[in-house]
């Protein structure tokens, strides 16, 4: 959902109603010079104020955004300006894509001097920034109880997906579709463990 989406009302309706505390918002940078360049309505005051607001109004959340890096305008001030908030703000993950130049945009013309390595670099800076907090708000989960479903992938392999987006590995047999609570156990660097409450 777009971040200008998010107005304090829609944020407080949600907040009424029984929705997962899950939301995606892309932010693309945390840097108001690259967000003009961007041609994005938001600032990062904006952005701030929306990613608080959603923070405090649904307790557990998870927040991810979509995140470009190596914009035409985008230098390392710029970059470490949206590592900064980033690493500030409660995310839990993040699609970071590097830029690049599309056929028709208003980018297009701006070329793409940054040089691939340099994406490559801040891409695998985010990455790992988010990684870390992702473990956080794991950690933070453990011993409560979530509401999830009961998801089978092409393997065959059973795990929960949680309403605040949390991948939980459970070893009770139950049915793909199934609506469970699941009490999480263990929150590990690449998985989060967890048993259905009977």
């Amino acid at each position: 959902i777009e971040p200008g989406f998010l107005t304090a009302e829609l944020i407080a309706a949600l907040a009424a109603l029984p929705v997962c505390p899950h939301f995606h918002i892309p932010i693309q940078s945390a840097d108001d010079a690259v967000l003009r360049a961007m041609g994005r309505r938001d600032r990062r005051i904006d952005l701030e104020n929306i990613i608080d607001r959603v923070a405090a109004s649904f307790p557990r959340t998870a927040i991810g955004a979509d995140v470009i890096v190596g914009f035409p305008t985008e230098d390392d001030a710029a970059f470490d300006r949206t590592y900064e908030f980033l690493r500030e703000k409660p995310f839990t993950h993040l699609h970071v894509f590097p830029y690049s130049p599309r056929p028709g945009t208003r980018a297009e013309a701006m070329a793409d001097p940054v040089p691939a390595a340099v994406k490559k670099d801040r891409r695998l800076r985010l990455q790992n920034l988010v990684h870390e907090k992702n473990l956080e708000f794991r950690r933070t989960m453990a011993g409560k109880v979530l509401d999830a479903i009961v998801e089978r992938n092409s393997l065959g392999e059973m795990s929960a997906l949680t309403d605040n987006y949390l991948r939980v590995r459970i070893a009770e047999l139950h049915p793909s579709g199934a609506r469970i609570k699941v009490r999480i156990t263990a929150a590990l660097p690449h998985a989060t463990t967890g048993t259905v409450e009977k």
